[in-house]
């Protein structure tokens, strides 16, 4: 049954897809520039990784000549004021736009009326719904994109999304770090000088006086310390609570450091719990910031702990030092980084236990709790990486 809705839903989806497709367009851009579209509707860890890519798209598409539109994920946008990516950026709500008809063929006519000359889909994990489904509304004579991984798209939706595309480029190397594979878009694209480095964000002043307010109500100091619990699904990927607890009694019992609890409202039940674990003072901001305020935040941070999450990568891009606490699904995709600096890159803490992918591990089974690969790194270890990193720069105690 479930199947069958699925399915049904889709068709209508699509149906609304041709039908936007079908309609008239608005007359072209007056000043003779053409147009691009790229496509990003990730996650925040994917979008940051990525703006290191962008920016050289954006250099291969000036705006003298192009007007480049930038759509992404609605929840992140608040990170992309004052980059310079893009004359515009659209905002898509992942979920509405799979399940409002009427939302559906809003976003439809806008991207359809908008009469692309490219399209660009950057991303190697298609959706055949969602990002290959604006590439196909785009009608851009040029819809060019990666061959799919088998991430997130059934066979199915694969046959029937390639058809959307002028030009597949081979994705023969399917082990490459997320910033390889951008930077090789980019040369695919005709820029071949182009090299991948750090993902960058420009800390803007509004991000950072939203983030000190927030601090300041809450009497947090001007030295602390990020820690990003949270992980999202699978849940069992989650470092166990009592470490994250213990964790943030020994900064505090060895540095100068206080403890902010940073991550989205999915996240809430977990801080509470580090808080009601830990035997140290512990500021709890899960839940309670934009993702501006939370870049804002993080910006302001001596260093950042979590997992292999958006927080860590927008700490690296921000130029804060990070710790991420890495298990074995996808290794070598996202974590650790295949560049160097010039700023702080991400350091891994990652227990060498774990030989699996995607989150088919054989040692773990729905009783065991924590993926065992998480879960055999331990509080001192982590505590290790974070003391040597503010070593140079706050007083830590003996």
């Amino acid at each position: 049954m479930k199947d069958l809705k699925r399915k049904m839903s889709r068709g209508l989806m699509l149906a609304v897809d041709s039908l936007a497709i079908a309609l008239p367009t608005r007359p072209a851009d007056a000043r003779g520039r053409k147009k691009v579209l790229v496509v990003r509707l990730d996650a925040m860890g994917d979008l940051v990784l990525f703006t290191d890519a962008l920016r050289a798209i954006r250099e291969r598409y000036p705006s003298e000549s192009w007007e480049l539109t930038l759509a992404v994920n609605a929840m992140w946008t608040g990170l992309l004021t004052g980059q310079g990516f893009a004359d515009h950026v659209l905002p898509l709500d992942r979920s509405r736009f799979l399940s409002s008809v009427k939302y559906r063929y809003s976003i439809a006519r806008e991207v359809r009326s908008n009469r692309f000359d490219l399209a660009l889909n950057p991303t190697r994990s298609r959706e055949a719904m969602l990002g290959d489904a604006l590439i196909r509304l785009s009608m851009a004579p040029e819809r060019i994109g990666w061959e799919a991984g088998a991430d997130n798209i059934s066979t199915a939706g694969r046959i029937m999304s390639d058809r959307w595309y002028t030009r597949l480029f081979p994705a023969r190397e399917p082990d490459l770090m997320e910033l390889e594979r951008n930077a090789m878009f980019v040369r695919l694209l005709g820029s071949e000088e182009f090299e991948a480095s750090m993902p960058k964000l420009e800390v803007q002043p509004g991000w950072i006086n939203d983030a000190r307010n927030i601090l300041d109500d809450r009497g947090v100091g001007d030295k602390f310390v990020v820690l990003v619990p949270g992980t999202g699904l699978p849940q069992e990927r989650e470092w166990p609570r009592d470490k994250w607890a213990r964790l943030s009694e020994r900064v505090v019992e060895t540095t100068d450091l206080e403890v902010v609890l940073c991550g989205g409202e999915d996240d809430r039940s977990s801080a509470e719990e580090v808080v009601r674990l830990s035997g140290s003072p512990v500021f709890d901001l899960v839940g309670s910031t934009t993702v501006r305020e939370l870049a804002g935040v993080i910006a302001l941070a001596g260093v950042l702990v979590g997992s292999d999450t958006g927080p860590v990568h927008l700490a690296g891009a921000l130029g804060v030092p990070a710790v991420c606490i890495l298990g074995g699904a996808f290794p070598g995709r996202f974590f650790p980084y295949s560049v160097t600096g010039p700023g702080p890159v991400p350091v891994v803490v990652l227990s060498g236990e774990c030989t699996c992918e995607r989150w088919n591990c054989r040692r773990w089974s729905e009783m065991d709790g924590t993926f065992p690969c998480i879960d055999a790194i331990d509080a001192e270890t982590v505590h290790h990486e974070v003391v040597r990193i503010v070593g140079d720069d706050l007083k830590t105690r003996d």
